[in-house]
């Protein structure tokens, strides 16, 4: 029986991952909140990072397909979940959310 889950790597270069954490870090210094949820983390932003938002997570989400993203808008700001049921992937989530999970 195989396992149809996807394995715990970024398809990254070294580089450009690199470049992709900064860029998390960069986008975390907005954040107006930041909480542990089940299986993941939720990051609170104004609306006006929403571009911003969207763009980096479609670079992560190409990348990283063992993490689900969901953003919504919540009046004035848009709100990032970033989820995984596999526990393998919370240090992923904690490096790109600045959330420490244990």
């Amino acid at each position: 029986m195989s396992d149809s889950s996807p394995s715990i790597h970024c398809t990254f270069e070294p580089r450009d991952a690199a470049a992709q954490v900064i860029d998390w870090a960069d986008l975390r210094a907005h954040a107006t909140a930041a909480g542990v949820i089940e299986n993941g983390v939720r990051l609170t932003f104004p609306a006006t990072m929403t571009e911003a938002l969207d763009e980096l997570v479609q670079r992560e989400a190409s990348c990283c397909s063992f993490l689900t993203f969901t953003v919504t808008m919540t009046g004035e700001d848009v709100v990032l979940e970033v989820e995984s049921g596999d526990p393998n992937a919370l240090p992923t989530i904690s490096l790109i959310s600045g959330v420490a999970l244990s």
